[in-house]
C-alpha cells in the first residue's frame, strides 16, 4: 500500500495535478498517437525522397 501510495504521489508530482480524469487521460493519447503518426509519415516521406544507403568516398550505394 505505502510502495503505491508513493508511486502515485510521485506521479501526480511529476504531471503537477492530483485528479486525471478519463477525458484528460484520452486526449492526451490521441496527441500521442498523432505525435507518432506524423513523425512515421515525415520520415516515410523523408526516405521516399533520398535513395542513397551509403555514401564514401569511391563507394555509392543506392536503393532501386
Amino acid at each position: 500500500m505505502r510502495h503505491k501510495l508513493c508511486n502515485e504521489l510521485g506521479f501526480h508530482a511529476f504531471f503537477g495535478t492530483m485528479k486525471l480524469d478519463r477525458g484528460m487521460t484520452m486526449r492526451g493519447f490521441v496527441i500521442g498517437a498523432l505525435a507518432v503518426a506524423v513523425a512515421v509519415l515525415g520520415y516515410l516521406y523523408w526516405d521516399s525522397q533520398h535513395n542513397t544507403i551509403v555514401k564514401l568516398p569511391g563507394v555509392e550505394i543506392k536503393k532501386n
